[in-house]
């Protein structure tokens, strides 16, 4: 292989090399793209979560509060 040669090959590759790292950087902005859904699903679940737990908190203090009172009335 002469000099020619070897430099046309060695330009290919870096080419290429450059056309890899543009797909790994296209990859990793869906991924963050990705990610940042994911995160906002995740807040709106829990915010889902705590709202149910606070129902689920009134709705144990309305039953033991009519036990009490339903026991207190006897």
């Amino acid at each position: 292989m002469d000099y020619e040669e070897l430099k046309e090959l060695l330009s290919d590759m870096e080419d290429r090399v450059r056309y890899d790292i543009h797909q790994v950087c296209n990859q990793l902005k869906d991924i963050q793209a990705e990610v940042n859904t994911l995160k906002q699903q995740a807040s709106v679940i829990e915010k889902i979560i705590r709202i149910v737990d606070q129902n689920n908190a009134a709705a144990l203090v309305r039953v033991s509060g009519s036990g009490v009172n339903s026991t207190a009335r006897s």
